[in-house]
């Protein structure tokens, strides 16, 4: 677990430093993003509030996963782990889904209209 904890990490730092591009996959609120012949997904199930990284070898193939449960009865260290995830999975979203530029040219549309 302690390097998928430094895979986590160096996945935040990269998707924070735009250097990381995420999409969307078939699955709600599930991101994808191919670092060479490997898969990374970052997921959140409403249903049983869980946040899951994988890691999938080139044919798919779960090769390692971690997952930390979203809510307020965590222990310290399963609360930082939760807050690495959320914050992954919320950068994988907006880069996925174009967020930034999205919300740029809909200001840009607005500005227009007089």
């Amino acid at each position: 677990m302690d390097k998928m904890t430094g895979i986590l990490t160096k996945l935040i730092e990269k998707s924070r430093d735009g250097k990381i591009t995420w999409r969307a996959t078939g699955v709600r609120q599930k991101f994808l993003t191919m670092l060479g012949g490997t898969g990374v997904s970052i997921g959140f199930n409403s249903a049983t509030n869980m946040y899951e990284l994988q890691v999938l070898d080139n044919r798919g193939r779960l090769i390692e996963s971690i997952s930390a449960r979203y809510g307020l009865l965590l222990s310290i260290s399963e609360k930082e782990k939760q807050a690495s995830m959320k914050d992954l999975h919320e950068l994988a979203r907006r880069s996925a889904l174009n967020i930034d530029s999205t919300l740029d040219e809909l200001e840009s549309h607005l500005d227009a209209i007089v």
